[in-house]
């Protein structure tokens, strides 16, 4: 899923009480860390403890607007860690991996970790991989069609929402719909109207497309 760590002993550094320098708290959790390790994997992390603002030195670093699984998340990829979806439930359902994999690019866009976006950014785009619909018609098919459908919207609404530092993750998602057919698109996953309410002109050339191209 990613390259090897290039500091493997990092984990036995993580939540290290005797040699922590910075507390991570995030919901009622909280993780030992070490400013150096966090400045060398973070720009922002870097920019905050090189900053002359109390949070370079104060003893505590509060993570406030990311779930806590999607901060451990982070965290342990800065240390080393493999760590997937796994632990958030014993069977997680489409819509938890789906969720998940997208807070992790998010909070990679927002504290700058390239290596934490490639590692989510795969993930994501594995994930829309394994659905290989064919648009038969059967229930199963139909359930997935629909779970796609809800996967490709949260993205449409996530390009309008967000600017991501690295585009990858769209550009794949792009290159994923685009191993459909046009027509497939429109009737079967209904992708002009996912665009319609931010992206008018461009649901109606798809639409248009769809017509003419098969």
């Amino acid at each position: 899923m990613s390259a090897p760590h290039p500091y493997p002993f990092y984990k036995e550094l993580y939540n290290d009480k005797g040699r922590s320098d910075v507390i991570l708290r995030f919901g009622d959790q909280r993780v030992l860390a070490h400013r150096l390790i966090l400045a060398g994997a973070s720009e922002l992390f870097h920019t905050a403890f090189k900053s002359k603002f109390p949070v370079a030195t104060n003893a505590e670093y509060n993570i406030e607007e990311f779930a806590p699984a999607t901060v451990h998340a982070m965290i342990k990829h800065i240390y080393g860690f493999k760590y997937d979806e796994d632990h958030l439930a014993s069977k997680p359902n489409e819509d938890q991996k789906l969720y998940f994999w997208i807070d992790v690019l998010l909070i990679a866009n927002e504290y700058r970790i390239p290596s934490l976006t490639a590692v989510a950014t795969s993930s994501v785009l594995e994930f829309l991989r394994d659905f290989k619909l064919d648009f038969a018609p059967c229930h199963w098919v139909r359930t997935r069609k629909d779970n796609f459908r809800k996967a490709i919207k949260i993205f449409v609404e996530l390009e309008n929402n967000v600017t991501l530092s690295d585009s990858s993750c769209q550009d794949g998602v792009v290159a994923i719909l685009c191993e459909y057919s046009m027509s497939g698109l429109v009737n079967e996953l209904q992708l002009d109207k996912i665009l319609e309410p931010i992206e008018p002109f461009s649901a109606r050339l798809i639409r248009q497309l769809s017509k003419t191209r098969k």
